[in-house]
């Protein structure tokens, strides 16, 4: 079959085929696939963007545990409880 044009390849197949399960994976399973740490993602983003997902006191509690505990790092894994729809 040499000479021939392929219009579908096997490459086109596993990326179609991916990309209709992917939203079976879970965030960190994406995640891992891709090679991507959140600390990357988080990058990719404004701090508005970021901030904008979480409530005011949340935000607040947050700091004030930073405040508090200033060795210990928090993460935003903290606040996910109350994200803002």
């Amino acid at each position: 079959m040499e000479g021939i044009v392929m219009s579908y390849t096997v490459e086109d197949y596993v990326k179609e085929h991916t990309r209709e399960h992917l939203q079976t994976l879970s965030v960190d399973d994406r995640l891992a696939l891709a090679g991507l740490s959140p600390d990357v993602v988080l990058q990719r983003f404004s701090l508005d963007e970021v901030l904008q997902h979480w409530s005011t006191e949340k935000i607040e509690a947050y700091l004030a545990k930073l405040k508090k505990h200033p060795a210990k790092r928090c993460y935003p894994s903290d606040l996910t409880s109350d994200l803002v729809s």
